[in-house]
């Protein structure tokens, strides 16, 4: 059964390449604290790696909230991954679940794809 990795700097996922590069899946961004990993924000990608290190290009990072932090002198976003070829159901089943919005898990998504719910 697939599991979260473990949380990474997100500034440092240039270390990671062997285990994302090629890997479709899942991944949170979001803080860690105290040994817990408190995710802000889901997506998806048919390749995690290149998904990842768009986050780092400026013009490139979709999402405000996160080019924002990541703009910052010491920002301290991290992100974990899970590889799965049924990517799109599961961040649709996550954001179902969890929630978007300001009293969301997720509250940097700006949107909802449930259209790959089986419902």
């Amino acid at each position: 059964m697939a599991r979260w990795s473990d949380a990474m700097k997100l500034n440092q996922f240039e270390q990671w390449r062997l285990w994302l590069d090629g890997h479709s899946g899942c991944y949170q961004i979001g803080y860690y604290s105290g040994g817990d990993f408190q995710p802000r924000y889901v997506g998806r990608g048919e390749n995690i790696y290149s998904r990842i290190k768009s986050y780092m290009h400026p013009t490139r990072c979709h999402n405000d909230h996160i080019r924002a932090r990541l703009s910052m002198e010491r920002h301290n976003l991290w992100f974990r991954y899970l590889r799965t070829e049924r990517f799109k159901g599961l961040e649709a089943r996550q954001q179902n679940n969890w929630g978007v919005g300001f009293d969301g898990l997720y509250e940097w998504n700006k949107r909802i794809e449930r259209s790959c719910l089986q419902l």
